[in-house]
């Protein structure tokens, strides 16, 4: 069942910036351990711990695996975070151990110079290290920093060959307008697939088609149509699908929310022989701080709602959330089923605020996961133009949260998302004409 990421409104956000104190040093506050325990009817038995390592710019280097033997947890797994003199990630592989380390897989970045990845290789190993599969993504940007293109090769005999590609096209807004992928067949780029898009006044989703390339001409297989409370968030998903020329209603999910934003219900519904049936629902119970703490999902079942599973979330004092319980319904009571127990610790950055930073810095986000607001630190060496951005996923400048002439120094802004769906964002730091860095944080409503 979908739940919150299927909200895509795009609003407006707030954000203010101060320099950080003299003489101190920047302190984040990040993720160290996570606990993944399994109920056995009785208690809690341990499974798997991962730990979590940063360097003096708290960026992640090292995330370790670790499996319960029956005695002690012992190494499973480890990803490695390589990074460059502006701190941006180039390279990130993983490990399995057995007796010995052995990779499974890798990842390489290159950067243009305005610090978005125009080239990302992965390569793929069996346990004995032999390297059997090596792809690699090329990407291209327009004048509007979008994502243009993206072109798929694979290596073959040392030789570099197309395997499928993406084309991208955007309004005047920088709306996704078009997706058109397509494979390399035959010596040439044969269409496969294409999504359109449409959006209000607003810059909202109002509709997604998609359609399959059939030898000569475009078929369309479906259509998901989006509609929206007074308040301008998403309360209905209907989808049809098209079969022999003729269409079809395929499914409906409806939302309720709050008037912050936070969704109370989600109900999925489908159509049998042109009959609307209930399928599933998702009931959302926040703290007074708007903070999700359980979510209850059920399925119509003999005409009525039946429990299913649902999740509970705990918070500390600081709006870090330290556990995630799940619950399944055995027909008349609710027991556990697993949790995850999260350990957080206070890191500074090495830096001492008397002594002026050395290079641009954009440093993770805290807390991440965040609700509703968390707090960006960036580096200024010298005096310079900066400006420092939130955008959605596909590439869609959500909010500007700084944008100054900055004397050097270390300096911080807070974003509040209050009024964004949950999901991944993407926040940047552009110096001048260039971009320095990009990174990933997480609303969790």
């Amino acid at each position: 069942m979908k739940h919150l990421l299927v909200l895509i409104m795009i609003l407006t956000v707030s954000g203010t910036s101060e320099s950080a104190g003299s003489g101190d040093q920047d302190s984040t506050t990040v993720l160290v351990e996570t606990l993944t325990d399994y109920w056995n009817g009785t208690s809690w038995d341990n499974g798997f711990k991962t730990v979590i390592e940063y360097d003096a710019h708290i960026q992640k280097v090292k995330e370790t695996m670790y499996g319960w033997s029956g005695l002690q947890y012992d190494e499973i797994s480890r990803t490695i975070y390589i990074y460059n003199s502006l701190n941006q990630l180039v390279e990130q592989y993983k490990e399995d151990k057995s007796i010995n380390w052995n990779k499974s897989y890798a990842f390489t970045f290159i950067y243009n110079v305005f610090g978005r990845v125009i080239e990302k290789t992965r390569q793929l190993w069996m346990g004995d290290s032999i390297d059997y599969y090596t792809e690699k993504t090329i990407t291209l940007y327009d004048d509007g920093n979008n994502i243009s293109e993206e072109v798929r090769q694979t290596l073959s005999n040392e030789k570099w060959l197309d395997f499928d590609k993406a084309n991208y096209s955007y309004d005047t807004s920088n709306n996704l307008l078009q997706t058109l992928r397509r494979k390399w067949t035959n010596d040439d780029w044969e269409n496969w697939e294409s999504y359109a898009y449409a959006y209000d006044g607003s810059s909202k989703k109002i509709s997604s088609t998609q359609l399959a390339w059939s030898d000569t001409l475009w078929d369309t297989l479906n259509m998901y149509t989006f509609l929206y409370d007074d308040n301008g968030f998403l309360r209905e998903d209907y989808r049809k699908v098209k079969h022999g020329g003729v269409w079809t209603d395929a499914s409906l999910e409806t939302f309720t929310n709050s008037m912050d934003g936070n969704i109370i219900t989600d109900i999925f519904q489908y159509w049998v022989d042109s009959v609307l049936v209930n399928g599933s629902r998702g009931d959302y119970e926040y703290s007074l701080a708007g903070e999700v703490i359980r979510v209850i999902d059920q399925v119509w079942k003999n005409e009525s709602w039946e429990n299913a599973s649902g999740i509970e979330y705990g918070y500390d004092g600081k709006d870090n959330m330290i556990s995630k319980t799940y619950l399944l319904w055995n027909d008349t009571a609710w027991t556990y089923a697993g949790r995850n127990l999260y350990t957080y610790q206070t890191l500074t950055t090495g830096i001492d605020n008397n002594i002026l930073p050395d290079r641009f810095i954009l440093s993770n986000n805290y807390p991440n996961p965040f609700n509703p607001t968390t707090t960006i630190h960036y580096s200024v060496p010298v005096k310079a133009k900066v400006r420092v951005a939130v955008y959605s996923l596909l590439g869609q400048r959500i909010s500007t949260l700084v944008e100054t002439v900055a004397e050097p120094g270390e300096y911080q802004v807070i974003f509040d998302a209050s009024r964004l769906s949950s999901g991944i964002y993407l926040y940047k730091m552009d110096v001048g004409n260039s971009s320095l860095a990009t990174k990933k944080m997480l609303y969790l409503k």
